[in-house]
């Protein structure tokens, strides 16, 4: 709203204040300016000149007005306000030298001042000479639009002359009064988040924080906090005009969740606008694995058949180059050389995200050879390490890595999200002796791995395959839990262009040259991997693998024996990345992305155990329970094969103990989960077991010279493979099969979710 009032001649003075308020008299609360202090150079303090505005006493017959005034009569001339806080009204006198003058003169605002595009006009005045009254002095009440009223609320006012023919303009009497600043939508934070989110109808206590200029503190605010719906309560508030300080808001959560706050005037949230609806509780978290061959790190080998070979210094700067693109939360490496190594690695990972941790770093106990270990490291802000073991082969350790995902929740939660991560490095070689070596080293792991608990679990590491069809291979994808390669590509990698997409070595051509006795030839093999096992692929543990986020660092399918940092790699990583992965390793970095999804909501019920054991022909399941409040029943589901989560039966409450015994297990890993029934319907779900059911097969003799005889297993479903992982014709009937023609040599037997093998003497 715009008010012009004409000031009247002395003569009628006292006719004028009966009439209305002069400027001197009304509420400037956020101040005022009679320019009666200052001088042409040295305009009052927080003033700013634009140009060589004239201060000076105009006249001494321009009515009530009679004292000092700023002068503009060039067009760019003006006066800029100090910073003001939430202005609502400005309101000023002016008149010009003359009645016959021709000007305009822009009152306008911004936030940033020092920006000329930034300015925005919201009154104008224009004198247009044709009347005596330009001559007195006109009072002008203008409003600032809404938009100058919002976070970070400091803003300056200016005057300035924008086009002139005649006379001088006089500014004088300037009143600044508050207006309602409006907070901008915002998410803020909790000061301290509840354990286990929100439970419905629980009250709770957040703060939000104004900095002296009223604008919000970034410390205290989260970009990432979610909301409930609406229909909460809030009560408290701020000072009126917002000052400094802090204000508690009481709520009252309506479903599980986190709140947001969106503000509305000052620091006072108003009930029907305080809450946002988008989700509940933040119940998910990706993961993005990494396995990576580090190239004899940190020192190369002691000897290399090229005498020019260059041993490189401070590679763990070139790693962090791609650790810094790529962005893992679980980084699984091999040929790691000794405990300074690994060190250096986790300072260079931490300058990147200081949330980087690290395993124990053990040196290889399989053999005497100890400098090619393996090694994690990970993201601390989204797991922690809980176990760390090894298991032994005749080449090299296996390392295992449980972790325990951070769920917010954890400590109300009776259970949590593991994954273990299994690092490997199998002998290299395409000869016969190779590739029996890393058959019977895979055999050992997967043989210890099918004892262990069943729980999620990545598997990776260098694995020198060279083939679908070598045993070590077909051993992984068929054990009692087998592992899942997320490449669907059977068939001979090898030197084979057709599979140039999935080639993880060598990352440097032929030609060039050595560095830390990294094997050239270009990419033309596949020989890293990362897989994850069945409760993964089920997705019946809280983790899945997301589909199609298998990648090989730089790799664009188009360098079949080329270097990964040709001049014609279309893969899109940038150039610098491509280099470092050219000079860290003659491997690439293979990598996926796994989803973590922990339960919404906290039990209705506090489980003190719950189990699952094999019978002869059945699965027992038997929970014990140490609270019950508003219970209705559980709901027993199981997960086998590709059915999904089927229902197998109901069990009422009320008791403390309880037994359930599934009659038809199938073959295989069986999964079972508790859905928990509130009276009002509400549902949760317990943790999840599982259960290998079905008997073994046995093969025996296991050095044998001819005849291998089979008991316990449907012979249909058997493969034969030799040595260098070629799969055999040998027919297998329910009596066994025969090894007579066969040369000497282990073969592996593989069905049934078990590897056998056996010795052809």
């Amino acid at each position: 709203m715009t008010l012009f009032r004409f000031r009247p001649f002395l003569g009628i003075l006292s006719l004028f204040l009966l009439l209305c308020t002069s400027v001197s008299a009304q509420d400037c609360d956020l101040g005022t300016e009679d320019w009666e202090t200052g001088s042409n150079a040295n305009p009052p303090a927080g003033w700013t000149r634009v140009g060589s505005p004239n201060q000076a006493a105009p006249c001494s017959n321009c009515g009530e007005i009679d004292g000092r005034a700023q002068g503009f009569n060039t067009v760019g001339e003006g006066m800029i306000s100090p910073e003001l806080t939430c202005v609502g009204t400005v309101t000023f006198d002016w008149h010009s030298s003359s009645n016959t003058g021709v000007f305009t003169v822009e009152v306008q605002w911004s936030q940033t001042p020092s920006d000329e595009a930034s300015w925005q006009t919201f009154e104008t005045i224009n004198a247009t000479g044709i009347g005596p009254d330009q001559k007195q002095y006109m009072e002008v009440v203008a409003d600032l639009p809404e938009e100058s009223a919002v976070a970070p609320f400091g803003i300056f006012v200016r005057w300035i002359m924008t086009a002139r023919t005649s006379s001088t303009f006089y500014l004088d009497n300037i009143c600044f009064t508050s207006g309602t600043c409006t907070v901008q939508p915002t998410q803020i934070q909790f000061t301290q988040l509840p354990p286990s989110c929100i439970e419905v109808g629980a009250p709770f206590t957040v703060t939000a924080c104004a900095t002296d200029d009223n604008g919000f503190i970034a410390e205290t605010y989260s970009e990432n906090i979610l909301v409930l719906p609406s229909t909460g309560t809030v009560t408290g508030g701020g000072a009126n005009p917002p000052v400094a300080g802090c204000v508690t808001l009481d709520l009252t959560a309506t479903s599980a969740g986190n709140f947001s706050l969106i503000g509305s005037s000052q620091l006072l949230m108003a009930a029907n606008e305080a809450l946002s609806a988008e989700e509940a509780c933040p119940n998910e978290i990706d993961v993005r694995v990494m396995a990576y061959n580090l190239l004899n790190f940190p020192n190369g080998r002691d000897r290399c058949e090229d005498p020019n070979d260059i041993v490189q210094l401070n590679r763990q700067d070139t790693l962090a180059k791609i650790v810094e693109h790529v962005e893992p939360d679980v980084i699984m490496v091999c040929e790691l050389q000794d405990a300074q190594g690994s060190a250096d690695i986790l300072t260079a990972l931490q300058g990147i995200d200081p949330n980087y941790a690290a395993a124990t770093f053990v040196e290889n106990t399989s053999t005497i050879v100890k400098n090619l270990n393996n090694m994690l490291y990970y993201n601390s802000a989204k797991m922690t390490l809980v176990q760390q073991s090894v298991i032994e082969t005749n080449t090299r350790d296996v390392s295992r890595y449980r972790m325990q995902m951070n769920d917010p929740k954890i400590a109300t939660a009776p259970d949590t999200v593991f994954v273990n991560f299994y690092v490997m490095h199998t002998k290299a070689g395409s000869a016969p002796p190779d590739s029996t070596r890393r058959a019977n080293d895979v055999a050992t792991f997967q043989a210890a791995f099918d004892q262990l608990p069943v729980e999620n679990a990545v598997f990776g590491g260098d694995l020198n395959f060279y083939t679908d069809t070598e045993a070590a291979y077909q051993t992984l994808l068929n054990g009692a839990n087998p592992w899942f390669d997320p490449v669907d590509a059977p068939g001979e990698w090898d030197n084979n262009p057709a599979f140039s997409d999935i080639h993880t070595q060598a990352s440097r051509a032929s030609g060039s040259q050595s560095y830390d006795c990294g094997i050239p030839g270009g990419l033309d093999s596949r020989f890293d991997f990362l897989m994850y096992d069945q409760p993964i692929n089920d997705e019946a543990m809280g983790v899945e693998y997301l589909d199609g986020t298998y990648d090989i660092t730089g790799n664009d399918g188009n360098l079949f024996n080329q270097s990964i940092n040709d001049i014609d790699n279309m893969s899109g990583v940038p150039r610098s990345v491509l280099d470092a992965l050219f000079f860290m390793s003659d491997h690439l970095p293979v990598t996926m992305d796994l989803r973590v999804t922990f339960p919404l909501q906290e039990l209705p019920v506090t489980l003190a155990h719950f189990g699952a054991d094999a019978g002869k022909s059945e699965v027992r399941l038997n929970w014990d329970i140490t609270e019950e409040t508003g219970f209705s029943h559980y709901v027993v589901e199981r997960l086998a094969g590709e059915d999904g989560w089927t229902k197998l039966g109901e069990v009422a409450g009320g008791r403390p103990s309880y037994v359930f015994t599934d009659e038809s297990p199938t073959r295989g890993n069986n999964f079972y989960r508790l859905r928990m029934v509130d009276l009002d319907g509400a549902e949760a779900f317990s943790p999840v077991r599982s259960v290998r059911f079905g008997e073994a097969f046995t093969l025996y003799p296991t050095v044998t010279s001819g005849q291998v005889f089979l008991k316990g297993a449907d012979s249909a479903n058997l493969s034969v493979y030799d040595g260098l992982g070629r799969r055999l014709e040998v027919p297998v009937t329910g009596q066994g099969f025969s090894l007579a023609a066969q040369p000497s040599g282990w073969y592996t037997v593989v069905g049934n979710g078990e590897v056998r093998r056996v010795f052809r003497r």
